[in-house]
Parts: C-alpha cells; structure tokens; sequence
C-alpha cells in the first residue's frame, strides 16, 4: 500500500502534465481509491495514463487511472517492456559497460541480445529522435521474447571481449564473473561457471556441448566486432 507521501509525489507529477495543480483535498480523493496499490505499480498507471489518455479539460477522472492499472494487472507488454528498457538504462550508469551482466528479466536480457549486446545497448543514443526509434525497436524485441527460452547465457562486456576475462584472482589466474541484475534483489557477482550451472539448474539455459561451445565463439566475435566498428 502506497504512503500519502509517496502518491502525492507521483500524482502531482502527472497532474503537472496535464497542466493541473491539485489541492490537498482532490488528492486525498484520489489517494483513498488508489492506496490499496504499490507505488510502483502506480507510477507505472501515470506513465500509462500520461501517454493514452486523450487530453480533454482537466485532470483524468479515478477510473482513467484503474483501468491503467488493471491494464497492467492483466499484462500490459508495453509497460512490462518500457520498465525494463528504463532498469536497463540505469544500469549503463550503474554498472557500466565493461562488465558483463546478466539480467534475471530473461525477456530483457533477449531483447538486448536482439539490439547487438550489451556494449552495443549502452553505445546506444537515446536523446534524440533516434532515441525514440530506439526505444521502440526494445519494446518490440521483448515483447517477441516474452514467455521464450533465453537466448544467451549472459551478456559480454567490453573487458572480457578484448581480454577474455574480467580479472585474476588472488593466485594471478584470469577469471570471468558476472554482474547479475534483478530489479527486486539488486545486484551480486557471480562466476561465470556458478552462475551456467545456476541456469542449467534451473532449465533456463541448455546447450549441446559441442554446439554451445560454438555458439558462444560465434557471439563473442559478433559483439568484438561491434566494439571495434562503434
């Protein structure tokens, strides 16, 4: 259940959009029908509301903004994809693009593998108009790998394509870890063989030996050239 606080913030934001500044008594409205969700969910329905409702006179009514959330509920994809398009950003500030990643959203970990890689993702513009065809082209890409095997283990970034590894360990020996990414759980370091075999635990990702092997030389040429040619 959303804070008061928290709703007002959110809420006041939105009603700045349509060119409303709401009274402390019309937000109290609002917020009594709209309390029982989380906050996040909530401001997932602002962006919603911000981008569908056609703009008459005023602020949208209550119902505008639960059938938002209801939309989402019932599995809105563009929501769904525009959330981890945003996480995804994030990260390029976070984590950067030297490490190699892995997202717990498979669908987004897909889609970024569709967009050139992890390197590529964060070369990407994202201001200007090409920002825009950009962040549609993403949306399109999860929506496709929603509910779909993953398509790759992990994702490389730029100190293992051009070294093969990320770091030495204590004894001087080159290793591979991994920056696993979860939006809930936030972020932990895994080995690159801990975190396979975590995958194949779990049936999200299963290679035949000889083809996998393949298939991972073929990827990490793929994305080296990429580094190369941006």
């Amino acid at each position: 259940m959303m804070t008061i606080n928290e709703f007002a913030q959110i809420f006041s934001k939105t009603a700045l959009y349509f060119g409303e500044t709401p009274k402390a008594e019309i937000i109290e409205v609002y917020y009594q029908h709209l309390k029982s969700y989380k906050a996040e969910l909530f401001a997932l329905a602002c962006v919603k509301v911000q981008r569908e409702y056609v703009y008459k006179n005023g602020l949208p009514l209550i119902p505008v903004f639960l059938n938002a959330i209801n939309s989402i509920l019932d599995g809105d994809l563009d929501a769904k994809a525009l959330n981890a398009y945003n996480f995804a950003k994030a990260q390029i500030v976070s984590t950067g693009e030297a490490e190699s990643v892995y997202f717990c959203d498979t669908a987004l970990q897909s889609a970024i593998s569709d967009s050139g890689g992890w390197v590529a993702f964060c070369r990407l513009d994202f201001d200007s108009g090409t920002g825009i065809a950009n962040e549609r082209k993403f949306i399109e890409c999860y929506k496709k790998a929603y509910n779909q095997p993953l398509k790759c283990a992990y994702l490389a970034g730029t100190n293992e394509l051009k070294n093969g590894f990320t770091h030495y360990d204590k004894a001087g020996t080159p290793q591979i870890a991994v920056k696993v990414l979860s939006k809930s759980r936030g972020a932990s370091l895994l080995s690159k063989e801990a975190l396979m075999l975590g995958l194949k635990e779990k049936g999200l990702f299963i290679e035949k030996q000889d083809e996998g092997l393949k298939k991972i030389t073929a990827f990490k040429s793929i994305l080296e050239n990429k580094v190369k040619t941006l």
